[in-house]
């Protein structure tokens, strides 16, 4: 479980360091041939657009517009993961993970789009060297794994006894729906408040709060 997993968790942040990269680098080379603070607008007003697909997917899990992987190609995932525990050899079961682990996160990349969008279009608004910026995505994905990590040694420990429920992966979708409304706003009206470490971490709590509330209201009307 923790070679796999551990796996799992490395490519979820590489994928993820070189998607950044290439955000990054569609926001600087649009921002420096054009007015920047129209291709901000832009993220603000896509990220605005994840965000309310997010709260959708939480009070209306079916449709056609949504932003998670759909129950088919996560069976499938989850299906093939389980024939790596009958690999003939540890080489052959890193090699299928590794497959396996390019191909989830492909699946995850476009679902997922919306804080990385946000935090490469803020960082494109600074004056920094490549190095400066690269670093920055570095800890950015450093901070996205550690919970991946966590989850991962949990489940180990506890040879996979606690697993989230679709309930709490619901919840978490409203969360990071309520958030990315919340950076989408800032984002279109003023970006330099993104920047400020107090508003950063008060939009935080807010939709931690807000989520809350709403899952306590939508219980107690059932």
């Amino acid at each position: 479980m923790l070679i796999v997993g551990g796996i799992f968790v490395f490519f979820s942040g590489f994928i993820y360091f070189l998607f950044m990269i290439a955000w990054l680098n569609i926001f600087t080379l649009l921002g420096a041939g054009s007015d920047g603070s129209l291709i901000i607008l832009g993220a603000g007003i896509l990220a605005l657009i994840a965000g309310v697909i997010n709260i959708k997917d939480y009070f209306f899990t079916k449709g056609e517009v949504t932003l998670s992987m759909s129950a088919k190609n996560r069976t499938g995932l989850i299906k093939r993961m389980g024939k790596l525990t009958n690999a003939s050899s540890m080489a052959a079961m890193i090699g299928g993970t590794v497959i396996l682990a390019i191909v989830a996160n492909a699946y995850e990349l476009l679902c997922t789009a919306g804080f990385p969008m946000i935090y490469t279009s803020v960082l494109s608004m600074h004056d920094l060297s490549d190095i400066e910026r690269y670093m920055y995505l570095v800890f950015y994905n450093l901070v996205y794994v550690i919970p991946l990590a966590i989850i991962v040694i949990v489940f180990s420990a506890t040879m996979g006894k606690r697993k989230l429920t679709e309930k709490e992966g619901q919840t978490l979708k409203l969360m990071s729906g309520i958030m990315m409304i919340g950076m989408g706003t800032m984002l279109a009206i003023d970006p330099v408040l993104l920047q400020s470490p107090l508003v950063a971490m008060m939009l935080i709590a807010g939709s931690i709060l807000l989520s809350l509330i709403i899952t306590m209201v939508r219980k107690s009307l059932k």
